[in-house]
């Protein structure tokens, strides 16, 4: 496909989705989010960050992902959702 390229995304559409994400996804408020995913992915953003504060709760971001450590990751903040 090419190399990368960068895309313009209105700050409207990031919101949409995190509030999209919010209502379909089952979330209550105060969830704790665990977020594997690095923060210049959007969804990462957006389905992680961004619905956690629109729920008054938090995301929890590791340096790298490994599968090893996902269940102590997830007791270590409390996560209640996953990505």
């Amino acid at each position: 496909t090419g190399p990368s390229k960068g895309v313009m995304v209105p700050h409207a559409h990031a919101l949409t989705d995190a509030h999209d994400s919010m209502l379909f996804g089952g979330y209550v408020p105060g969830e704790t989010i665990y977020c594997p995913l690095p923060l210049f992915h959007a969804a990462a953003l957006w389905d992680g960050v961004f619905t956690a504060l629109l729920l008054g709760g938090s995301v929890a971001v590791v340096e790298r992902f490994r599968v090893s450590r996902f269940w102590e990751d997830v007791r270590r903040f409390g996560a209640n959702v996953a990505m």
